[in-house]
C-alpha cells in the first residue's frame, strides 16, 4: 500500500518583489494624498470666488476694496545696474508705515511694489509719502493723497 503525504513547501519571495510591492504602496499613499490635497484647493478657490461674485452681484464692492488703502510704488531704474534698497510708504502726520528690505531694481526696468493699509486709519484727503533709499544712503520721494476714487494709488519713483 502507498501511503500519500502531504508536503507543504515554503517558497521565499524573492527581494525584488519585497521592494516593489513597499514602492508601489509608497506611490500609492503619495497619489492619493496629492488628489486630496488638489481637491481641497480647488473646492477653496471655488468657495472664495463664489463669495466674491456674490459681493459684486448685489452691487457691494469687493471686501479688499471696502477695507485696504493701496499704495503700488512704481520704480524706475534708469541706470545700466541693478539697484538694491528698501522703500518706505508712510501716512503723513501718523505713525501707520510699511517698510520693504532687500528690493531689488534691475537696470533699465520699472518694477511695481504694493503695499496695503487698513483703510480706517487713512481718511480721504489723507496724504501719504514713499521713498526709496538705495546705494550709499540715496533717497527719493514721492508724495500722494488717499483719492476718493477707492482705486490704488501709484507712487512713481525713479532712480538714476
Amino acid at each position: 500500500m502507498t501511503s500519500i503525504r502531504n508536503v507543504n513547501i515554503k517558497r521565499e519571495l524573492s527581494a525584488s518583489y519585497s521592494i516593489a510591492y513597499k514602492h508601489n504602496k509608497g506611490v500609492s499613499l503619495f497619489t492619493f494624498a496629492l488628489a486630496f490635497a488638489m481637491a481641497s484647493s480647488v473646492a477653496l478657490s471655488l468657495c472664495n470666488l463664489n463669495v466674491q461674485a456674490q459681493a459684486q452681484e448685489y452691487g457691494a464692492p469687493a471686501i479688499d476694496d471696502q477695507k485696504v488703502f493701496r499704495v503700488i510704488v512704481q520704480v524706475t531704474n534708469n541706470a545700466y545696474t541693478d539697484e538694491i534698497g528698501a522703500i518706505h510708504v508712510y501716512i503723513d502726520g501718523t505713525d501707520v508705515n510699511k517698510v520693504l528690505n532687500g528690493v531689488v531694481c534691475p537696470a533699465e526696468s520699472t518694477v511695481d511694489y504694493t503695499f496695503d493699509f487698513d483703510a480706517a486709519d487713512i481718511p480721504v484727503g489723507k496724504g501719504f509719502t514713499a521713498e526709496m533709499v538705495y546705494g550709499d544712503d540715496v533717497i527719493k520721494r514721492t508724495y500722494g493723497v488717499n483719492s476718493p476714487s477707492k482705486a490704488p494709488e501709484v507712487a512713481h519713483i525713479s532712480i538714476p
